[in-house]
């Protein structure tokens, strides 16, 4: 592992971003908040005490890359990402803050690739008491309740049901939380997964909201499984208001100019105001299928060509 990936300079900065983002998540405590990104309780304090400075071995390369992951700190200036305010994004964040401030549950389903995960990622980041869990690392019950915990800040060793008791208890004592379980077709393949949430339902009613977010496997699971009457489906799929919402249009016109408007909204809000530009990969994504992730891809691109010709 290269040691001087992050300078003495850079390393300031993630250690702000650190705090700032505990401050953000509103823990109770600093175990809690480094128990949720996988750290110990001696490593904010010899962050918040700069004793890094002095030893660096307090905090080796490994935790400094894991640290700037957890915080979204990018090197590369050509990386750096604005958040662009598009249609989907506006309605997951208005989904969102309807499911934490009335403690309720909610599905979403619409197509991949358009930025659900990346605003819900920023919803948690940016709001006290909001946990994600990509459900795509966490797919059985087991693993799925660790993840849990360690997102709450609650001790994630011990047996499963302790730490999921942990993970109520801690839950239960928050105000307003909401779990945000994203790749939600994941753990809907699994009924022992499924059963976790209709626990936390069952504990937790009007106490901590919930939201599934996921594409097209989410519902088909969800659906037929419930047609079959497996066991937790049908009841699960009531405490989620017994639908699936969805943003992007489906009519093909609709869609199309849907779509557009959002490449245009990324672009824009990512430095790339060339209007032949932005034209060409609004036609591109809608005439080939390509999504989000295409003119994420083609940003950077432009980026890094500019880069080169101004050197």
């Amino acid at each position: 592992m290269d040691t001087l990936l992050f300078t003495v300079e850079d390393q300031e900065k993630i250690s702000t971003l650190v705090f700032a983002l505990m401050e953000r998540k509103g823990f109770s405590s600093a175990t809690k908040f480094a128990r949720s990104i996988g750290f110990g309780p001696a490593d904010m304090s010899n962050l918040k005490g700069d004793k890094w400075k002095q030893n660096p071995s307090l905090i080796g390369p490994e935790k400094w890359i894991r640290l700037a992951r957890v915080v979204g700190f990018q090197k590369n200036e050509a990386q750096t990402w604005n958040t662009a305010e598009t249609g989907l994004f506006k309605y997951i964040f208005t989904q969102l803050n309807l499911c934490k401030s009335q403690s309720v549950c909610r599905m979403l389903v619409d197509d991949a690739g358009f930025g659900k995960t990346y605003a819900a990622r920023e919803f948690a980041k940016n709001n006290p008491n909001v946990f994600y869990i990509d459900c795509s690392d966490c797919n059985k019950k087991n693993s799925l309740i660790r993840a849990i915990a360690k997102a709450v800040g609650a001790d994630a060793s011990g047996s499963y049901d302790d730490m999921l008791s942990d993970a109520l208890f801690a839950l239960g004592n928050m105000n307003r939380p909401l779990l945000i379980f994203d790749e939600a077709g994941e753990i809907c393949k699994n009924p022992d997964a499924i059963m976790v949430l209709k626990r936390i339902y069952n504990h937790l009613e009007y106490a901590c909201a919930m939201y599934l977010i996921g594409s097209n496997g989410l519902k088909k699971v969800m659906l037929n499984r419930r047609r079959r009457d497996v066991q937790g489906y049908h009841e699960v799929f009531d405490r989620f208001q017994s639908n699936f919402k969805k943003c992007i249009p489906v009519p093909m016109e609709d869609r199309s100019m849907y779509v557009k408007d959002m490449v245009k909204n990324v672009m824009e809000a990512n430095g790339v105001s060339d209007s032949k530009i932005i034209k060409n990969v609004q036609t591109e994504v809608v005439e080939t299928g390509k999504s989000l992730r295409f003119v994420y891809n083609k940003i950077i691109g432009l980026r890094l060509q500019a880069s080169l010709n101004n050197n």
